[in-house]
């Protein structure tokens, strides 16, 4: 078992230290613990950058968020991930339970995932599976960044017109 909670692989730059520090930070900060009024977000869910020859794979643990409450968007070399996980039963016309325990997290969320290179930004896809968003990026080369929003779909739904 690694002592670390974080791997980089090959060279280690000051780039990438302070990515993995920031991560560390912000994962400590969010681990189980409400913090909407002191940053504006209720939860941070966990993510996973994985990355091959054609590309990056963002994988974040999203159970219960429905779709329709996932917005993703690349804004430069960043991929901005903001959602809102209702409570149990917040949506129903019934009255809830009253909870007597919880260590589920509700509310909004905000994830920003700095990108290792480019990516070809109209190309980029999200799909929500089981509770698992993964949002695959195709490495560009020398593209400079661009902001465009990336639609959230099934596995089932096909890709809209381009």
């Amino acid at each position: 078992m690694s002592r670390f909670p974080f791997r980089l692989p090959g060279k280690v730059s000051i780039e990438g230290l302070q990515s993995e520090l920031s991560n560390l930070v912000e994962r400590w900060w969010h681990c189980g613990v409400n913090t909407g009024p002191l940053d504006g977000q209720d939860w941070a869910p966990p993510v996973e950058l994985a990355e091959d020859a054609d590309g990056y794979r963002l994988s974040l643990e999203l159970p219960g968020v429905p779709r329709s409450s996932v917005d993703v968007t690349a804004v430069g070399t960043t991929l901005q991930i903001i959602g809102d996980k209702l409570s149990a039963g917040a949506s129903d016309s019934t009255p809830a339970a009253k909870v007597v325990y919880s260590e589920r997290r509700y509310g909004g969320f905000k994830r920003l995932v700095n990108l290792p290179g480019p990516v070809r930004v109209n190309e980029i896809t999200a799909v929500l599976t089981d509770g698992v968003l993964t949002v695959t990026l195709p490495k560009a080369t020398g593209t400079g960044p661009q902001d465009v929003r990336i639609p959230v779909r099934t596995p089932n739904e096909a890709l809209p017109p381009t």
